[in-house]
């Protein structure tokens, strides 16, 4: 490949990542700022996915550097800010639009269950997907059937953080069924 297309390409995602990830963060805090919201688990989750949405892209954007690449794509880097994007990202804006439907017309209290299980959700999602990242840092390959035992100690705590993941995955599902269950009632 030509030198100055490989020049051409670092440049172009520099400018697409980098504001784009600025613009969000800084409209996301100037809006929460701004407002006087009225804190609740759908409110909770949807920030959260906004963030974990922008906070994927900074891994992406180290991961587009030409010499970072050449060493770390083949590694567990890429599929830790995957996972950034889809747990802290996709997954709980999900989450946040089925504690909103729920809730809709509504006005429920921001409970400690609640806070409990966003939290757990996050402290899960952010451990689960830094031990990608560190295992990326370390070289630790992405694409073997098995791994060396020198690289199980990042499994086996990205294993307990993953397991905090399904406990608030199960708290917010079990919360949206009661949910639907009760709004039928009404």
């Amino acid at each position: 490949m030509p030198a100055w297309m490989l020049v051409m390409g670092q440049i172009v995602s520099y400018l697409s990542g980098i504001p784009l990830l600025a613009v969000t963060a800084f409209s996301l805090c100037v809006y929460l700022r701004g407002s006087k919201l009225q804190w609740d688990l759908a409110s909770g989750l949807l920030v959260l996915g906004v963030a974990g949405w922008s906070v994927g892209s900074a891994p992406a954007i180290i991961d587009g550097m030409i010499a970072v690449n050449k060493v770390m794509h083949n590694t567990q880097w890429v599929p830790g800010h995957f996972h950034i994007y889809l747990i802290l990202g996709e997954v709980a804006m999900s989450f946040g639009f089925m504690a909103w439907l729920i809730n809709e017309g509504r006005q429920e209290s921001f409970g400690s269950l609640d806070k409990a299980a966003l939290w757990t959700y996050l402290a899960g999602g952010a451990g689960f997907t830094l031990m990608f990242l560190v295992s990326g840092a370390m070289s630790v390959p992405r694409r073997w059937a098995v791994h060396a035992p020198e690289w199980f100690l990042q499994d086996r705590i990205a294993t307990l953080f993953a397991t905090l993941v399904i406990l608030a995955t199960a708290l917010f599902v079990l919360k949206f069924v009661r949910g639907l269950t009760t709004k039928k009632a009404d």
